[in-house]
């Protein structure tokens, strides 16, 4: 009876220091909100974007605590029917001319935010998350035949 009573005590600890240790070791999930600006205005995330797109801004928020965070680095890359056509990497920033310059309807803008940091306490800026996170863009750039609109038709 001694014996089952001390199996059952060691068992009952080796649980709870395992469930412990579980806890302790699964990363923390983060979560992110991405807007993008292009020339300073706020570019939603349903619109495509056209040639005339070219100076881009990612801006990051904590998705819990609503806190602005910096993207420090991000690849940006123009997509072609699932292969890479070309990519540039900017600090969160700038322009992506050399990509529209290539771009073709119905390829796709990707962006992989690949550095995020935050202000701590202290002042200094820490690594908000260990993860990579994915903005994508359709691109589509209408260019109307004047000739071919038939104005007032029905």
């Amino acid at each position: 009876m001694f014996k089952n009573l001390l199996f059952s005590v060691v068992g009952l600890c080796l649980f709870s220091f395992n469930s412990f240790a579980q806890s302790a070791v699964q990363p923390e999930k983060k979560k992110i909100k991405v807007q993008m600006y292009i020339d300073g205005k706020l570019h939603p995330s349903n619109q495509t974007f056209t040639k005339s797109d070219q100076n881009i801004q990612l801006k990051a928020y904590d998705a819990t605590t609503n806190k602005e965070l910096a993207v420090a680095l991000l690849e940006a890359s123009l997509v072609r029917n699932g292969q890479k056509i070309a990519s540039i990497t900017l600090p969160g920033n700038g322009s992506i001319e050399k990509l529209a310059a290539k771009a073709k309807n119905n390829d796709n803008y990707v962006f992989e935010i690949k550095q995020i940091l935050e202000l701590a306490e202290d002042l200094s800026l820490k690594p908000f998350s260990q993860k990579t996170f994915k903005v994508n863009y359709w691109f589509f750039d209408a260019q109307l035949d004047a000739a071919k609109v038939a104005v007032g038709a029905n």
